[in-house]
């Protein structure tokens, strides 16, 4: 990627969701800071390459504009990058919490009851008789 497809990358990325004056300082800043490293010794791509995806740069950028800008270019922005809006984000991550919570209870109930189950199914051979023996001492000693 040269400077030119850098900068022209980031501009298309920014129009139409930040004002013309924010992308023009962004398009000043980027391409004053690769001339000055020019300048100092380093070659395009070596600059290119430390300053990264001009996509991620121009989300960087939408993402400090959110208080300056209405909802709507915001939710515009990150459905540019294929993401969720914040409200969307916690929507989902809040029913699938929900969810989760449920099948855990679920399985714990579950679980609880297979247990008792179990439990009995062992103990109750062993008690019905002690019971048994216990019921008919209480009624001969009643009888006596």
């Amino acid at each position: 990627m040269t400077k030119a497809e850098f900068l022209e990358t980031l501009e298309t990325k920014l129009t139409g969701e930040v004002d013309e004056s924010v992308i023009r300082q962004n398009l000043r800043y980027y391409s004053g800071y690769i001339d000055e490293a020019i300048r100092k010794g380093m070659t395009e791509n070596a600059i290119l390459d430390e300053l990264g995806s001009p996509f991620l740069i121009a989300r960087t950028i939408l993402d400090s504009q959110v208080g300056r800008q209405n909802t709507a270019g915001r939710k515009n922005s990150r459905k540019m990058y294929g993401e969720k809006t914040e409200a969307e984000y916690h929507e989902y991550h809040w029913s699938t919490q929900d969810k989760k919570r449920k099948w855990i209870a679920v399985g714990i109930i579950i679980g609880v009851l297979v247990l008792i189950i179990t439990v009995l199914r062992f103990l109750l051979p062993v008690l019905m008789p002690v019971l048994l023996v216990l019921l008919a001492a209480d009624l001969i000693k009643r009888h006596s």
